[in-house]
């Protein structure tokens, strides 16, 4: 495969700010795991004062991004819902591995606040 200088235009990324509605957008994705603060802090691999950091404004980076995009890659829609994107249910469910034959795909685009995340399964305060 020959190697190009210019990049597709589909791969360039013209803002790469965290959204300005991100502490919003923790929230739902937290209250769609069923998990409390503390249960989902320990999914994302960080201290729970990080995620109270994040709900006060404070923008993850690093290990933590990446913590938190792989725990919103295993939930439909989780993905679209932190990077702020429309996407298709088909494009959301490969990133986050699901099966093609998945109940639910149906192929259209959504806004990512009109995607629903499961609940999953609920945890109990570890303490």
């Amino acid at each position: 495969m020959a190697r190009r200088a210019e990049p597709p235009a589909d791969l360039i990324i013209a803002d790469p700010e965290i959204p300005d509605d991100f502490r919003k957008r923790l929230e739902i994705f937290k209250e769609g795991t069923g998990l409390t603060w503390e249960g989902f802090a320990r999914c994302v691999g960080v201290a729970e004062r990080q995620v109270q950091r994040w709900r006060r404004g404070s923008e993850p980076s690093g290990g933590s991004m990446l913590g938190l995009l792989k725990v919103a890659a295993r939930r439909k829609g989780g993905l679209g819902l932190f990077l702020g994107e429309l996407v298709t249910d088909e494009k959301n469910n490969a990133a986050a591995g699901s099966p093609a034959s998945q109940p639910g795909r149906s192929g259209r685009t959504v806004p990512v606040s009109q995607m629903p995340l499961p609940a999953g399964r609920r945890t109990e305060k570890v303490g």
